[in-house]
């Protein structure tokens, strides 16, 4: 059976955070998600979805990307109506990891 992953590029972590950010994906959409899960599966939209910084050079379709990814990451944490202190940690933490993306 083709999945999803086989059809898109491996992630860009190591493959032990991979495997722990699949298994909080997976136990939030069986219902069983912890607190844990849910924090790091909002940080993974976080990160990926570019909300806490945009590319230096880019060209007007992927900035227009990047806008709707982050578009649709604004909305769940509207939804969500998650706490500004919490937004400041995503923050960083997005930060973190674009930095070690880098090196």
């Amino acid at each position: 059976m083709i999945t999803i992953r086989d059809l898109m590029a491996g992630g860009h972590r190591n493959p032990d955070a991979e495997s722990r950010l699949s298994q909080a994906w997976t136990a939030i959409m069986e219902g069983r998600g912890s607190r844990e899960d849910a924090e790091l599966a909002i940080s993974d939209l976080a990160y990926e979805s570019g909300y806490h910084y945009l590319p230096l050079t880019a060209s007007d379709a992927e900035l227009r990307e990047h806008y709707g990814a982050r578009k649709v990451f604004a909305r769940i944490l509207f939804l969500l109506d998650v706490p500004m202190t919490k937004l400041d940690d995503m923050r960083r933490a997005s930060l973190r990891e674009l930095q070690s993306d880098e090196e």
